[in-house]
């Protein structure tokens, strides 16, 4: 873990600068507002999320929906995702690990969190959500390559299965657009906030044409501990992020559009606590991640109107990681027996490092269209969920009630190795959805969903055996 040196500076509180610079062809003219802080262009933002994929008016839209958009992103220096949807109603922040930090906070939706809220990335369920192990995180995504988030609360299982039964949080990056005549823009935007001890620098560049359009971003971000009201640091909230985005367009036709996608983010020295705390003695009490990242790569076809019954057809096939390097440091009471009648505590500090990896693979499938007064909806979901969850213990004796006798034999400072999880997952989902008008100012929603799943998770340990042999224990059980 790296201490950064505290910055501090005669800016205001809060503070940001941009610049915008664009080129463009002879004949073209565009201009590029985002950036500076302006509001967007368009004043009343579409979801996609309720419908998975078609925009609408979230005012027409029979659930709870927020959408925040460019201005939202560009009102302030927001570090992350939590600290943009954090004023929302309904959506309530929880401190990660227990503990109060600035990073990876947790959150729900009405009460529910966790598994229960499914979080998505262009419409892909973050890595890990799916097999119960990961997902969730809002801290790993770059706000600048953010075009909108939409935050669907209430049950929305028959479009996205079990997992979105408290919502969906769907986190949209930007969109290419295409133009009659080429253009090329760009952006710079340097952010600051003294008070937070956070800085970023972000890119952009877009190109457009009439065949094809793309746009990429590139940030750095480095944060420290932040300075509190009393005057003290905060005891987390230190990291360093890097982070790009892609998305490109390509028309293969007149109704054929092709597209793809990556975006990554890389998270290190994040400090999520640091202190020490007394119990029979004092001892370290620290948590951080030495690395948390995510990995996204995807290509789309959406075919537009191939019918007058059919409004489009969309075939994707994605894959998302999630790799996370956990260092947890915590004390441990342990009782052992110190004499022919007595027992006593010992005090322990174990640390546990964990090297986790959360791989999702996902086709999906979808077409819709419009008969008469209904519009209907029909789709499928195969995703392959992989789950490798290791981690290393330490344990080093901190206070030994037995003076210099020697200490229980159950204690072991070997390391010891264990395998958390081996969790392996097929599933597959198909549903369908009708939406049929009754009369102006009334619809009645039907829908349906059925899933199937696969699954398998392992456990296996390895204590140190005489001549620094391991021996496996392995532990097998269906994952349910």
């Amino acid at each position: 873990m790296s201490d950064h040196p505290k910055r501090r500076s005669s800016f205001p509180s809060s503070c940001a600068l941009a610049a915008a610079f664009a080129f463009f062809a002879a004949t073209g003219f565009a201009t590029e507002n985002a950036e500076s802080g302006d509001a967007p262009v368009r004043l009343s933002p579409l979801a996609v999320t309720a419908s998975r994929g078609a925009a609408e008016d979230p005012q027409r839209v029979p659930q709870s929906i927020d959408v925040l958009g460019v201005a939202d992103r560009s009102s302030g220096t927001a570090s992350d995702v939590d600290d943009l949807i954090r004023r929302l109603p309904n959506v309530g922040l929880a401190p990660a690990e227990g503990a109060s930090n600035f990073w990876q906070e947790g959150f729900t939706l009405r009460g529910l969190g966790g598994q229960r809220v499914l979080v998505l990335t262009d419409g892909v369920r973050q890595s890990g959500q799916g097999i119960g192990y990961g997902g969730g995180n809002l801290s790993l995504y770059d706000l600048f390559a953010l075009d909108r988030l939409e935050i669907l609360r209430g049950p929305a299982s028959v479009l996205y299965g079990t997992d979105a039964l408290g919502g969906v949080i769907n986190i949209i990056t930007r969109e290419p657009v295409f133009s009659a005549s080429p253009q090329f823009g760009g952006g710079l935007r340097y952010e600051y906030d003294s008070a937070r001890n956070f800085e970023r620098t972000s890119l952009l560049a877009t190109a457009g044409g009439s065949r094809a359009a793309l746009v990429a971003t590139a940030s750095f971000a480095d944060a420290d501990q932040p300075d509190l009201a009393d005057g003290t640091r905060g005891a987390s909230g230190s990291f360093y992020k890097q982070a790009a985005s892609l998305k490109a367009d390509f028309k293969l036709g007149t109704k054929v559009t092709f597209r793809v996608l990556g975006n990554f983010t890389r998270d290190t020295d994040v400090l999520v606590s640091k202190g020490t705390i007394t119990i029979l003695r004092p001892s370290p009490l620290d948590f951080s991640f030495p690395l948390y990242q995510r990995s996204q790569l995807g290509t789309e076809l959406r075919v537009d109107h191939p019918s007058a019954s059919i409004d489009e057809i969309r075939l994707g096939l994605h894959w998302q990681q999630i790799a996370r390097e956990f260092d947890r440091t915590a004390p441990l009471l342990v009782s052992q027996r110190i004499g022919p009648t007595s027992v006593g505590p010992r005090q322990e500090s174990v640390r546990v490092v964990t090297d986790d990896t959360s791989d999702t693979y996902e086709f999906q499938g979808l077409a819709r269209g419009r008969f008469a007064a209904h519009t209907w909806l029909t789709g499928f979901d195969l995703g392959r969920d992989l789950s490798y969850l290791p981690e290393t213990e330490t344990r080093t004796l901190v206070y030994n009630p037995m003076g210099a006798a020697p200490v229980s034999p159950s204690f072991s400072a070997s390391p010891v190795s264990r395998l958390r999880a081996d969790a392996r997952q097929w599933r597959l989902g198909a549903y369908a959805q009708d939406r049929w008008a009754l009369s102006p100012g009334w619809e009645a929603t039907l829908g349906f969903r059925a899933d199937a799943f696969s699954s398998r998770r392992s456990h296996r340990e390895s204590r140190p055996a005489p001549g620094n042999r391991p021996q496996w224990q392995p532990r097998t059980h269906p994952y349910r």
